[in-house]
């Protein structure tokens, strides 16, 4: 989907069912992920502007990276509502078209002029176009991150 001069992308979760709670429907464990090796793995690529995750209530986040707490602030935030919303928007797909194969999902890109915010789960990544590849990116990230949680809760 293309707004502007941004484009926007949600890609589906490969798994297919929500978990809840550390559990996935069928109460399996969920997978525990080690987000902060991630996000130092992510922060030492070149190209990379900054790393971070941040908690689906919006209390808290963590970053490493080149921008200030504020910018890292406003960034989880961003990312946060834009994480609903893409929730929101495949659960109304899923309504209208069943068995679509979008929901839920499990991250999305969203692609500017100069750089990109590439989040998977709740982790995100600020990706300079010029110096980095935004697939390898989402690549590692759906890699390292496959098996967290997707709940908003």
């Amino acid at each position: 989907m293309e707004i502007g001069r941004c484009a926007v992308t949600v890609f589906p979760d490969p798994g297919g069912a929500m978990a809840f709670a550390g559990f996935s429907n069928n109460h399996e464990r969920v997978q525990r992920i080690d987000v902060m090796s991630v996000i130092a793995e992510l922060a030492n690529v070149p190209g990379v502007l900054a790393a971070g995750e941040y908690s689906y209530r919006g209390d808290r986040f963590t970053y490493k990276g080149q921008v200030s707490d504020d910018m890292a602030r406003m960034a989880s935030i961003m990312c946060r509502a834009t994480t609903m919303s893409a929730h929101m928007q495949a659960d109304m797909l899923e309504e209208h078209c069943p068995g679509s194969g979008v929901n839920p999902p499990e991250g999305w890109v969203v692609h500017g002029p100069a750089f990109s915010v590439c989040n998977v789960a709740n982790v995100f990544c600020f990706v300079r176009h010029n110096e980095a590849s935004v697939n390898r990116i989402v690549a590692m990230m759906r890699q390292r991150l496959a098996g967290a949680s997707h709940d908003l809760v």
